[in-house]
């Protein structure tokens, strides 16, 4: 397969993410994993899959939707995220007429309504996008009520709605991390400046744990036949005997670092000190001892399961179904 452009982008302008996405980030990860899944889009082996229609929720650059467009030729791949597709590497080139012909983006706001019909797609997908949804009340312009107070999905409630979006038979594919694990496995630099981290997050309303609930939030549902939940654990030493594993792992120290020093700069004011970050980088460039797991979904939409009455009830108008059940203010935060 030729080499996928990778474009980069900022998401720090959104507004939406407790951490900056730092340029190349996305771009990084990516190439990593798909080295380390062999050129594949995921865990699960989608060569006997022949899918009509794909979705990308919180695409990022949209190397992954690429690359499944270029997959899947006769597949519509759809690519969604709050901020726009970057600039591709050509000055003056709109990103749009450089994708692959059988993909299109849209601007989407996941916290907001999704403009897709239920079970409309074979193949669903997100990576690190549950960790970064958080539970917290805003102001839900999108509803038309700027007087208005919603509460914004947690990461349960969008892999519910995602789960929605899935047709019978369908995938549902959904890649995340477990930000504690560094705190349980890593030195005391690592722990002290992860936990700190973890704990802004959680205050956010975030779920640093995501990944590892999986299985569970999936199950609950009913929805879905057959689940599989691959847990990889990375070392961020570098000291794996599994050549992938350990190129994954220098990779991930590698995203680590850039990550942790982006969190430090907006984070300052909250506790995250200077000395935290820097401690941190210097534990990790001494051999860490921690270890970073990666949690990759795959659960298939049972043929004949059926959505709850209360699923399939009419939305209000501006709200989703999960949205229409939450409490609404009249006050400003």
């Amino acid at each position: 397969m030729p080499p996928i452009p990778l474009p980069t982008r900022e998401h720090s302008g959104s507004g939406v993410y407790l951490l900056p996405s730092v340029s190349d980030n996305e771009n990084e990860v990516t190439r990593a994993f798909r080295e380390y899944f062999e050129g594949e889009l995921c865990a699960l082996d989608l060569k006997n899959e022949r899918p009509q229609r794909i979705l990308e929720l919180g695409c990022g650059s949209g190397a992954w939707a690429i690359q499944a467009a270029i997959e899947f030729p006769e597949a519509q791949v759809v690519a969604v995220d709050i901020s726009p597709l970057p600039a591709h590497q050509l000055q003056d080139v709109d990103i749009s007429s450089v994708l692959p012909d059988n993909m299109t983006f849209q601007l989407v706001d996941l916290r907001a309504n999704l403009p897709f019909e239920r079970e409309s797609f074979d193949i669903v997908h997100s990576r690190m996008v549950m960790v970064h949804v958080s539970a917290r009340y805003t102001n839900f312009w999108a509803a038309g009520k700027p007087n208005a107070i919603y509460k914004v999905p947690n990461a349960k409630d969008l892999i519910h709605k995602a789960a929605l979006l899935v047709k019978p038979g369908g995938l549902l594919l959904l890649d995340d991390m477990d930000h504690k694990s560094t705190v349980d496995t890593g030195g005391p630099a690592v722990r002290r400046c992860m936990d700190k981290i973890q704990k802004l997050w959680e205050m956010s309303g975030l779920d640093a744990e995501i990944g590892r609930k999986f299985q569970s939030i999936l199950a609950e549902t009913g929805w879905f036949s057959d689940i599989q939940v691959d847990k990889i654990a990375v070392p961020l030493g570098g000291c794996a005997h599994d050549e992938r594993l350990n190129k994954l792992g220098l990779r991930s120290k590698e995203f680590s670092k850039r990550f942790v020093l982006a969190a430090g700069a907006r984070l300052a004011g909250e506790g995250l000190t200077e000395e935290m970050v820097q401690d941190f980088v210097e534990e990790l460039d001494q051999g860490s001892s921690a270890v970073w797991h990666f949690y990759f979904c795959a659960a298939r939409r049972g043929i004949l399961a059926k959505l709850d009455a209360q699923d399939l009830s009419p939305k209000p108008e501006g709200l989703d179904e999960m949205e229409a059940r939450w409490s609404i203010q009249n006050s400003a935060l």
